[in-house]
């Protein structure tokens, strides 16, 4: 009892201090419809998509300097490939890498890998080895305005389970595009 009273505490006190310090916080929306970008060729995966959305949540925990910050988020996604639905829910650390840092201009590169839940383990007749996957992003973005900035994203996406479960068909999302609003 004396250690879940500890633990109970001890996240009590990194949620609040974590709190109290200045961050950024994110709100995306993201959406991809292969009839309006035809990627096509450049997908490698089984199971590519042909449309669908995705919500994110991001805040900023840690920034060194004006070049490098790090974020924890949490996205719900809709995917659609054939007309059958796929959701997922993921958690995520990501790493930003900022190209240049401006009150009203500040381009920056993403990465970012974490775990989510899928719906399904069969999606559009491929096997994905599961329900666990990893959820693998890649973009360029841009903030633009003062303080309470907007933020425009190109991304490439990839769910896979690294091969934990097999058959390993995994997806893609080619081209993400999403908006972003700071506060």
């Amino acid at each position: 009892m004396k250690k879940i009273i500890f633990g109970l505490l001890c996240l009590y006190c990194s949620i609040n201090f974590s709190f109290q310090l200045p961050k950024i916080r994110q709100f995306t929306f993201g959406y991809y419809d292969n009839d309006l970008v035809n990627a096509r060729p450049v997908q490698k995966s089984a199971s590519a998509v042909d449309s669908g959305e995705i919500v994110m949540y991001d805040q900023e925990f840690y920034r060194y300097g004006e070049h490098f910050s790090m974020n924890g988020g949490l996205s719900y996604s809709h995917w659609s490939r054939k007309n059958v639905d796929l959701f997922d829910v993921a958690i995520y650390p990501q790493l930003r890498f900022w190209l240049y840092m401006d009150s009203r201009f500040a381009p920056y590169f993403l990465v970012s890998v974490g775990p989510s839940g899928m719906s399904t383990s069969e999606f559009a007749g491929d096997q994905l080895g599961g329900k666990f996957a990893f959820q693998d992003i890649i973009g360029i973005c841009t903030r633009v305005g003062g303080e309470k900035a907007a933020d425009f994203c190109a991304k490439f996406q990839h769910y896979s389970n690294a091969g934990l479960e097999m058959p390993n068909h995994g997806f893609d999302v080619p081209v993400l595009f999403s908006i972003g609003y700071n506060f």
